[in-house]
């Protein structure tokens, strides 16, 4: 009989990024290995997919095993590719989850999503978590915008890429994992296409925001990939998108024993 995981009192901030958030997997996976949870989770766009699922109770393991092999996630993911509906996103998001609302999840869990009209951040920890996750993920000029609430709602990164701050003062320790990854001339030699350009102005956005944000508020632990020239679109490249956060998640698991053995049992 497997022992039941230890709860430690530190939340864990998922980022935005597209394809690059598959390189979550392998810190939640360090989590499984060392039977250790997080006290609440925060997610914004592939962050909030992942987080969510894994808060749902899937482990490490078994979200690799539906990215693989042409798989529900994989599909799910896929969708990125062209301009589809809201409607259609949550309904394969609703299908890859074994619970259906956030009250159902083993770990208190937080969506960021951005409201279109108001340009405010719109927190989710209640209700479906379908829409929440496809509204967290509705990149702008892919994914059409959300309805949820009476709101319409666009991708979580417009307003928080990385929402380590929402768990202030929920938890004692944060660790934030930004998955925006690098960008040099080397990844063509020609000028970028409009698609191109948009989603790396948008990356540009973000990384600014981050910045600001980790000025006025530093977190525990800060990891981010060395994902260089990964497009959001790159889901074909799990495995060396996976294989970036190597350094970093030898890093976090040091960070987490440290905070086990602080920790009353």
């Amino acid at each position: 009989m497997t022992e039941k995981p230890r709860v430690l009192d530190f939340g864990l901030a998922l980022g935005g990024g597209g394809a690059k958030g598959l390189s979550h997997i392998p810190f939640l996976a360090a989590l499984d290995e060392m039977n250790v949870r997080p006290a609440a989770i925060s997610g914004c766009s592939i962050g909030a997919i992942v987080g969510v699922m894994y808060a749902a109770g899937m482990s490490a393991a078994k979200i690799i095993e539906m990215i693989g092999n042409d798989s529900l996630f994989d599909g799910a993911m896929r969708l990125f590719s062209s301009d589809v509906s809201d409607g259609l996103t949550a309904s394969i998001l609703r299908i890859a989850l074994p619970v259906s609302t956030f009250a159902e999840l083993a770990i208190p869990t937080m969506v960021v999503a951005s409201d279109y009209w108001s340009r405010e951040q719109v927190l989710i920890s209640d209700g479906d978590l379908a829409t929440a996750m496809a509204a967290s993920a509705a990149l702008p000029g892919m994914i059409l915008p959300v309805r949820r609430d009476g709101r319409t709602l666009i991708d979580g990164g417009c307003v928080n890429p990385v929402p380590f701050d929402v768990l202030t003062g929920k938890v004692r320790h944060v660790a934030a994992i930004n998955v925006a990854g690098v960008k040099d001339d080397s990844d063509s030699a020609q000028a970028p296409s409009r698609t191109n350009a948009l989603f790396v102005a948008f990356q540009i956005m973000q990384h600014s925001i981050l910045r600001e944000k980790l000025k006025a508020s530093p977190v525990d632990f800060l990891a981010q990939p060395g994902l260089r020239n990964i497009r959001v679109l790159d889901f074909d490249k799990a495995d060396a998108i996976m294989e970036s956060a190597r350094d970093d998640v030898a890093r976090f698991r040091v960070w987490v024993s440290q905070l086990a053995q602080q920790s009353p049992a």
